[in-house]
């Protein structure tokens, strides 16, 4: 400001206020009435206290802006005051009114608690909580009116719902599936996939087997097709080799599902409850089980939509279009086809191995992820470290190493999935899954350090990365 001009940069204190308001909007931090942002270390989650416009609630989640759970009092009390949590307190009471006899209960996907709640109304002697998410479960201790958390009978445990139930060596009277994820958590603008070896045909047969002789499993989901529904039904079946019964909800859209011992002793009819079980056992609709080697919930059957096909094509034909234009004529072909274009590929193939199988070995949560990314970060950092130290490493010993532990992740996936225990599993697989990156940076700075155009080995490198997302993103 030149002299004489600061009057002109002054602001009234009206304008000062005008602007911190703005300031404190955009950092969030002025919001409505009862609204609180909280950040997990899975999602965003948004709690609204008070009622919504559908349910009489007395807080609601949201993820992302979309309606995740709501917290219930559905105490005797308020129930008697209002015919819509009468209505409500059904779809949560049900499974205990099939099996009032449930001493150890387990519930999976516990959330803010309204089904352990339930589980407490029923006079279970042993509840256990399962939650992934630690600031669910932190909101559910601090704003459920029921106080579930806090009753001495509840065991809650912060985890991966099918983590547990593997590795318990508990029998259960009941398990009790929430619904362990929101749509929009697993929707098109997120990759997390907090649920997908929940909902497996392998996860209900471990579910199974924590059962006592006259369990009862009870699966409630909100099932938005019918397809999904066959999907759950037959998975259902053949992991307790009987059909299951299937109960239509009053809220939520929610179907129940029930299977194991206690299912089979249900009467013809339950009353107060509709049943929808011929609609799932229609022959008609088709579905495909998901798998632990296909667990994709969301597809009812095994299709390959033709849009996405084209998408691949033109990304990858622009991808190769520009690197031409841009790589002198006498390295195109080492720079589409070299070792670093593959190297690329194989990166993205190993990275998505390791945080599946992990996933599925020691369970979907954030600390597994950091695990996988921190292996990955630490071992291309020991690479680069390797040869400035040493120098270029031979190509055939480079090569052979690779090769092997790429045979050594490939055995030891192979061998946990058949039931073997690896010892100090949390600290050896993540080394033995990432570790062909180790020698795949040793090749990529040793083949760098030889000669070539740093460009054209980014170039080459990050096509080759493309595909192999495109190739997994395939399976």
């Amino acid at each position: 400001v030149s002299p004489g001009d600061e009057r002109k940069w002054k602001l009234s204190p009206a304008s000062s206020g005008l602007s911190l308001a703005v300031i404190l909007l955009a950092f969030g931090l002025i919001d409505r009435a009862g609204v609180q942002h909280f950040y997990s270390p899975y999602q965003t989650i948004t709690c609204q206290l008070g009622p919504d416009s559908k349910y009489p609630c007395v807080a609601r989640l949201m993820v992302n802006q979309a309606s995740f759970q709501r917290v219930l009092n559905l105490s005797p009390e308020s129930q008697a005051q209002n015919a819509a949590l009468r209505r409500i307190a059904q779809y949560y009471d049900l499974p205990h009114q099939i099996k009032p006899d449930s001493d150890r209960v387990l519930v999976v996907g516990a959330g803010t608690g309204n089904d352990v709640a339930a589980a407490l109304r029923a006079d279970a002697k042993e509840v256990t909580a399962v939650e992934i998410d630690p600031t669910i479960l932190f909101l559910g201790e601090r704003l459920h009116p029921e106080q579930p958390y806090a009753d001495p009978r509840v065991q809650t445990v912060n985890d991966d719902a099918r983590t547990f139930i593997r590795t318990s060596d508990d029998q259960f009277d009941m398990i009790v599936y929430g619904l362990l994820d929101s749509h929009t958590t697993l929707g098109s603008t997120t990759n997390v996939r907090l649920d997908s070896f929940v909902y497996t045909v392998e996860a209900f047969r471990e579910a199974a087997a924590r059962l006592s002789d006259d369990g009862l499993l009870a699966v409630t989901f909100a099932v938005m097709t019918p397809e999904q529904g066959k999907k759950l039904y037959l998975m259902l079946e053949a992991a307790f080799s009987r059909p299951p019964r299937c109960f239509e909800m009053g809220y939520d859209a929610g179907v129940m599902m029930v299977a194991g011992p206690a299912a089979q002793r249900l009467p013809a009819t339950v009353a107060g409850v509709k049943e929808i079980t011929a609609r799932f056992a229609d022959p008609r609709l088709v579905a495909e089980v998901s798998t632990d080697n296909w667990p994709f919930f969301y597809m009812p059957r095994r299709t390959y939509p033709l849009t996405y096909a084209v998408m691949i094509l033109v990304l990858l034909t622009i991808s190769a279009t520009m690197i031409f234009r841009k790589v002198e004529s006498t390295q195109r072909g080492a720079a589409l086809f070299g070792p670093f274009f593959f190297l690329g590929a194989g990166f993205m193939l190993i990275e998505t191995k390791a945080i599946t199988q992990l996933g599925l070995v020691l369970g979907n949560t954030w600390q597994i992820l950091a695990v996988v990314v921190a292996s990955i970060l630490v071992l291309a950092f020991l690479a680069n470290l390797w040869i400035l130290w040493r120098g270029p490493m031979a190509r055939t010993t480079s090569f052979s190493l690779l090769a092997l532990s790429l045979v050594a992740g490939a055995a030891a996936t192979s061998a946990v999935s058949a039931g073997w225990q690896m010892p100090l599993a949390k600290l050896t697989m993540p080394v033995v899954l990432t570790l062909p990156l180790f020698f795949s940076g040793l090749i990529f700075s040793s083949e760098l350090v030889r000669g070539g155009e740093l460009s054209n080995v980014l170039a080459s490198n990050l096509f080759g990365a493309m595909l192999g997302g495109f190739l997994e993103y395939n399976s």
